[in-house]
């Protein structure tokens, strides 16, 4: 892409667009501020594609690039993750929708003491389903810190709910999680 080629810088944005607003949005909670940030990394690219060093593969150059353009916008703009509509659990009635709304809002308020990085490493491990492994290659960074940054979110999740009335309950599905990902990994 060193040369003014927009049809291979087409083909790149085509192929990467959809997965990077993905990603984006697991950090940023927002599908707007999530495509903003994607169209910012391919603006840098195509600008810098003359003078842009790419080590290992296009694809992995911007999933790291929108990532950390993820985290700065975090950073700047003092927003926080949501829990994702599709993670709630069901409810049936206005007692249930209490206790819902309750759980929600004390594991939001859990997830924003969080920094970002941790939280982003949490979101990766507990929505999106990826190993420890997969997600210390996406991030770059070692395993060990990825169960260090797991580990931390589950302790601040489980100070945020131990005076509720679903924090046992919430604590112990989560170690559970815990630990069933750790033996998938042996």
């Amino acid at each position: 892409m060193k040369e003014e080629d927009e049809l291979e810088f087409r083909k790149v944005f085509e192929a990467n667009y959809s997965h990077l607003v993905n990603t984006s949005y697991r950090i940023v909670g927002s599908v707007a501020a999530a495509e903003d940030i994607v169209q910012d990394v391919f603006m840098k690219l195509w600008h810098n594609r003359k003078t842009i060093s790419i080590h290992s593969s296009v694809k992995s150059y911007l999933q790291k690039a929108a990532i950390n353009s993820s985290l700065n916008y975090i950073r700047k703009s003092d927003r926080h993750l949501d829990l994702k509509a599709e993670h709630e659990p069901h409810v049936s009635g206005p007692e249930e929708e209490l206790y819902e709304k309750e759980l929600r809002e004390k594991i939001n308020s859990g997830l924003q003491k969080l920094a970002p990085q941790c939280r982003l490493v949490f979101s990766l491990s507990r929505y999106d389903g990826l190993t420890n492994t997969q997600i210390a290659d996406q991030l770059g960074i070692s395993k060990k810190t990825v169960e260090n940054q797991i580990y931390r979110a589950l302790q601040v999740l489980r100070d945020q709910l131990k005076n509720s009335k679903t924090g046992f309950f919430i604590l112990a599905i989560a170690l559970l999680t815990m630990l069933l990902s750790a033996l998938s990994q042996l």
